[in-house]
Order: structure tokens, then sequence, then C-alpha cells
């Protein structure tokens, strides 16, 4: 798998969570999982327990949110 088409699923998939105005906190590579049985791979986001829903054009201030109470599994963008 090459580093361009990681990168370019794995800002696919942020975006969406972006666009439902989530930010996800927690990134790192324990919390992308790999689908296998596509070609390319897909991958999908885990744990969302520190995530926040913000609203566009207010201030953030992280050390006063709560984390976002759903568990989400946001998967790839579709391409076609």
């Amino acid at each position: 798998m090459e580093a361009k088409h990681f990168l370019h699923e794995l800002l696919s998939i942020l975006k969406r969570v972006h666009n439902h105005n989530i930010i996800h906190r927690d990134l790192k590579p324990k919390n992308i999982m790999i689908r296998r049985g596509s070609d390319p791979p897909s991958f999908v986001l885990l744990d969302f327990g520190l995530a926040i829903q913000f609203t566009p054009d207010v201030s953030f201030h992280p050390t006063t949110q709560e984390g976002f109470p759903i568990a989400l599994l946001i998967t790839q963008v579709d391409q076609s």
C-alpha cells in the first residue's frame, strides 16, 4: 500500500467527519483499522471517545468540552 493512497483515504475520512461538525481528537495508528477484501484497501476510523461536536464560528476551548457521547465508525468516502 502506498503512503499516498493511505493519506488520501485518511484525509477523505477526516473531511467526512468534519463535515458533520465532529473533531476526533485522538488520531493515532491504533485508531485506524484497515478493511481488507477491497482493492485498494479501505479504512475505518475508530474510537470517538474523545471526539467533540463543534459549532462553526464559535470559539473552541478543548479544556472545557466533554467527549462526544457516541461511538461512530466513519468509513471511506465513496469515490464512484
